[in-house]
């Protein structure tokens, strides 16, 4: 995979960048039945959407009156969310994505609480301010007051809400109890009720240890405290009951990865050999390549991608634009980070690395470093998990970060090795593989998915990353893609 030969024949107006767009509104009417919500929505082309210009001019035919929003997004697509009243979890599918709790699950809940010798999991949220509570008991929970469900170790889930909410929860269960209060005195007795000095699970993070899992406010907790609860945080049943992947979860990621991967690699063709012409392609049309690409394949993404060229590799969360974006020529390493996954399936997200033209030494070398360390912590979980040995994602942070401090590069580490991944977004609620920005001791259970991500970035030269991902089984791991990078591709 070193060399990528790009036939001759290859269609050459994909190396070109998007110029212009014409269309009329039959044409705009089948482009948006494709997309997540298939709204027309009517735009005004003199303005700004969302406090900021299209990034791709726009010429449309005088009888057209709307545009697919989509069609304009760019690679990160953030505007289309913004203009259409969905927030970046509804993107990232937390708002989105079923609840996991349902009469069918509640025993399976119940079941683990039991195992934690809890008497029950006291969910809170205010505004849609806790993800997880949403991931658990849906999306009515994101109303405009405070709200409470209790799901005891035995019994009918308990959820205590204002009068203003009520319409929301219409599809509350009717066997499980509601209970609905207006004052504040009321909630304070009816929440006393709820808790009611026993041993409870509540969303917290010890020292704000765990960001992903620290989403409920400290005046509350210490309001629990008084009313009694003994309080034990919910990361061990955030983790089994809300990011374990099913066997459907598994087969779409790997569908996914094959297609991500098959893109990733067209992808470096086509900037290989638009390199080679007089008006070489830029970053932010290779980005919008690939969204489309994504389109054509059946993916669905939140955002990105990102394609970052030379020293902009070294940026992270880097975003080209069409007003600010790099030539790919010859001389420099092409980083590619991407992710996509089928409508309601499980992410796959990669990246790929390749040099446009012959590497320098010094980048040859980041590549073998990079991929050295990516692979000292997938043979350790695979020695662990095939021996089923407990592994820490922590420990598959050290032993990546152990082999870039060897190799003299220990001061060029940007971030943690790797996120979870679960149906719940792209940064899931599951451990991550992190012993460098959080202090997570959760062990890596059959069942989770995360990326693993080493990297290496010389602030104003370059930057090195591969990343692919894994799932725990039992006694098995699985790697994707299947046929992950080995080599630097040269193009």
């Amino acid at each position: 995979m070193a060399d990528l030969h790009v036939s001759a024949a290859h269609d050459r107006r994909a190396l070109r960048e998007p110029s212009w767009i014409e269309r009329d509104d039959a044409a705009c009417a089948e482009s948006c039945r494709g997309n997540d919500d298939g709204r027309l929505v009517p735009v005004d082309f003199g303005r700004k959407l969302s406090g900021r210009t299209f990034r791709v001019p726009i010429r449309i035919a005088p009888f057209a009156q709307s545009l697919c929003v989509r069609s304009l997004d760019g690679p990160r697509g953030r505007d289309h969310a913004r203009d259409s009243g969905r927030t970046d979890q509804a993107i990232d599918g937390r708002f989105g994505a079923s609840p996991v709790l349902t009469p069918d699950s509640l025993p399976r809940l119940q079941a683990m609480i039991a195992e934690q010798e809890l008497d029950g999991w006291l969910l809170y949220d205010f505004k849609g301010r806790n993800p997880i509570a949403s991931a658990v008991v849906g999306n009515w929970i994101a109303g405009t007051r405070r709200v409470f469900v209790k799901v005891p170790r035995k019994g009918m889930p308990i959820a205590l809400i204002h009068e203003i909410d009520k319409e929301l929860w219409l599809d509350w269960p009717k066997e499980w109890t509601k209970r609905v209060y207006i004052r504040r005195e009321d909630l304070e007795g009816e929440v006393a009720t709820l808790v009611n000095g026993e041993r409870l699970a509540l969303d917290y993070s010890p020292r704000g240890s765990v960001p992903y899992l620290d989403c409920v406010p400290a005046g509350l907790r210490d309001f629990l405290l008084d009313l009694g609860a003994e309080l034990v945080p919910s990361i061990d049943l955030v983790t089994r009951f809300c990011s374990l992947w099913t066997p459907e979860d598994r087969a779409s990621h790997v569908r996914a990865a094959r297609r991500v991967a098959e893109i990733a690699i067209s992808a470096m063709r086509v900037a290989g050999e638009s390199s080679r012409l007089q008006e070489p392609m830029r970053e932010y049309g290779l980005a919008v390549w690939i969204r489309e690409a994504f389109d054509q394949a059946g993916l669905t993404t939140e955002s990105g991608p990102s394609v970052s060229f030379g020293a902009n590799a070294a940026r992270n969360h880097y975003d080209p634009s069409g007003e600010s974006s790099a030539s790919l020529v010859p001389g420099q390493l092409l980083l590619i980070d991407l992710w996509a996954r089928e409508p309601g399936g499980i992410y796959a997200d990669q990246t790929w690395m390749a040099a446009i033209g012959a590497p320098c030494d010094r980048d040859a070398h980041l590549w073998q470093v990079v991929r050295q360390s990516r692979d000292g912590a997938l043979d350790l979980l695979r020695q662990r998990v095939q021996t089923h040995t407990p592994v820490q994602g922590a420990e598959l942070d050290r032993a990546a970060k152990c082999i870039i401090h060897e190799a003299g590069f220990g001061g060029n580490v940007a971030s943690r090795t790797g996120h979870s991944i679960d149906r719940f977004g792209l940064h899931g609620f599951g451990p991550p593989i992190d012993d460098t920005e959080t202090c997570d001791s959760r062990v890596l259970i059959p069942g989770v998915g995360f990326s693993v991500e080493p990297g290496i970035y010389l602030a104003g030269e370059t930057g090195v990353r591969s990343e692919v991902n894994a799932w725990v089984g039992d006694g098995e791991v699985l790697i994707t893609p299947v046929n992950y990078q080995a080599e630097l591709v040269i193009l």
